[in-house]
C-alpha cells in the first residue's frame, strides 16, 4: 500500500509538471509560429505582393507576436487575487477560513479562495480572477487577430505550397540556400498542412471563447457565476 505522502508528492510533482509543461509547450507553439512566418510566409509573399504591404503587415504581425505572450505571461504570473484571510462580517469558507465575499469560490485545483472567480486554466496554471482576467481576455483577443491575419495575409502561401503549383516556395527558392535541404520538397506540404490546421482550430476555438468572455464582461459576470446562474434557473 502506497504511502500517503507519497500521493501527496506524486499528486504535487504530477500538477507542477503538467503546468510548467503546457506553459513550454505553449511558448515553443509561438515559436514555431514565429519561425514558419517570417522565414516562410513572408519571403514567399514578397513575390506576390506589394513590398510596402507584407513589411507592414509584417510588423503588425510581430506586434501581434509580442502581445500574445505579454499577456499569456501577465494572465500566468499575476496572481488571481484572494480575500482576506480576518473575519470581517462574512461567512467563511470551510476549506480555507477565508471570508467569502460575494463572487468568491473556492478553487479545488490550487486550494485557495479566489475573488470574482471566472474558472482554473491549465495552461496559466493557475486561476483567472479578479486580478488577471482582463489580462486572460487581452491574451485571448491577441491570439485571435494573430490567426485571422495569417488566414487571411497569408492564404496564397497555403493555398499555393498546399496544391504544389510551379509557383509553390521551393521551386522559386534558390537550392544554395541552407533552409531549402531542411523544408524541400516534400516536408513544405506537411508544414502548411499542419500550420493551416492549427490556425483554424485555435481561431475557432479562441476566437469562440474570446466573443464569449467579452459577453460576460459586459453583464458584469464571470464564467463560474454564469454556471451557477444558469444551474439556478435549470433547477427552479
Amino acid at each position: 500500500m502506497k504511502h500517503p505522502w507519497c500521493a501527496f508528492v506524486t499528486s504535487i510533482l504530477s500538477k507542477v509538471c503538467l503546468g510548467y509543461g503546457l506553459k513550454a509547450y505553449f511558448v515553443a507553439i509561438v515559436a514555431f509560429y514565429f519561425i514558419f512566418v517570417y522565414f516562410f510566409v513572408i519571403p514567399f509573399e514578397l513575390l506576390h505582393k506589394p513590398a510596402w504591404l507584407v513589411y507592414l503587415l509584417g510588423t503588425l504581425g510581430l506586434y501581434l507576436f509580442v502581445n500574445v505572450l505579454f499577456y499569456f505571461f501577465a494572465a500566468s504570473l499575476t496572481p488571481p487575487g484572494s480575500p482576506p484571510p480576518q473575519s470581517t462580517g462574512n461567512r467563511l469558507c470551510s476549506l480555507c477560513r477565508c471570508d467569502k465575499i460575494h463572487g468568491t469560490h473556492h478553487c479545488s485545483m490550487c486550494d485557495v479562495c479566489v475573488l470574482k472567480m471566472d474558472h482554473h486554466c491549465a495552461w496559466m496554471y493557475q486561476c483567472i480572477g479578479a486580478r488577471n482576467h482582463r489580462y486572460f481576455v487581452q491574451f485571448l483577443g491577441y491570439i485571435s487577430f494573430s490567426m485571422i491575419l495569417l488566414l487571411t495575409a497569408g492564404w496564397r502561401t497555403f493555398y499555393v505550397n498546399y496544391y504544389a503549383t510551379p509557383e509553390f516556395f521551393c521551386a522559386v527558392l534558390p537550392s544554395s540556400q541552407p533552409i531549402y535541404t531542411w523544408i524541400c520538397p516534400y516536408q513544405i506540404t506537411v508544414y502548411t498542412i499542419f500550420t493551416f490546421m492549427l490556425s483554424v482550430i485555435l481561431f475557432v476555438l479562441l476566437g469562440g471563447f474570446f466573443i464569449f468572455q467579452c459577453l460576460l464582461v459586459s453583464i458584469g459576470t464571470t464564467y463560474l457565476e454564469y454556471l451557477v446562474l444558469k444551474l439556478i434557473a435549470l433547477t427552479f
